[in-house]
């Protein structure tokens, strides 16, 4: 008799067991892939970020030193004025443009430092098994879609930023062959 209650209970543990709510093994899967792609981008974005700072702050001095440069010149050609005062002027807007993606950036930042939370705090709660099993594969994409949003601002900023320092190099390179035009004969 002793063996049949054992084998009851053994049974019984066995059955239990396996009704026991289980975290599917897709929705597991996506959420570390997503939890893996969400660090990555995390890591990209805070690596861009001290780059971004940097290559901001060159513009601005360059654009500085441009408009130096240009109050510097004695007696430019009179053909060179309008152009060399147009090209200061546009490697400066280049500069503030890169001052406003920064701007962009450090509220973007505060932004994803919410949303990773908010990604890690729902992350810790499905492994709990504190969420519905059913509205977890729609939270999971609003996260995606937010990740994908956040890695396209990313790439947006990048090339714009990019572009702005190619603008950059090419105003200091106008600006040189422009202040080289032979001055007006005469003066001195």
């Amino acid at each position: 008799m002793k063996i049949r209650t054992i084998i009851a209970a053994i049974i019984a543990v066995a059955v239990v067991s396996s009704c026991a709510k289980k975290l599917d093994e897709k929705v597991l899967g996506d959420l570390t892939n997503l939890k893996t792609t969400w660090d990555e981008t995390t890591t990209t974005a805070s690596d861009w970020s001290n780059t971004l700072k940097a290559e901001v702050a060159m513009l601005d001095s360059g654009a500085i030193k441009l408009k130096a440069d240009r109050e510097a010149l004695k007696n430019p050609a009179k053909t060179a004025v309008a152009s060399l005062d147009s090209v200061v002027a546009a490697c400066a807007a280049d500069a503030q443009k890169g001052k406003d993606i920064v701007a962009s950036w450090e509220t973007f930042s505060a932004d994803w430092t919410a949303q990773t939370s908010a990604f890690s705090d729902f992350k810790a709660k499905v492994e709990k098994m504190e969420v519905s099993a059913d509205s977890i594969p729609a939270q999971l994409a609003t996260f995606q879609s937010k990740l994908d949003e956040s890695k396209s601002k990313l790439e947006e900023w990048k090339s714009t930023l990019n572009t702005l320092k190619s603008n950059c190099d090419a105003h200091k390179a106008k600006f040189t062959e422009l202040s080289a035009a032979p001055a007006p004969k005469g003066k001195k």
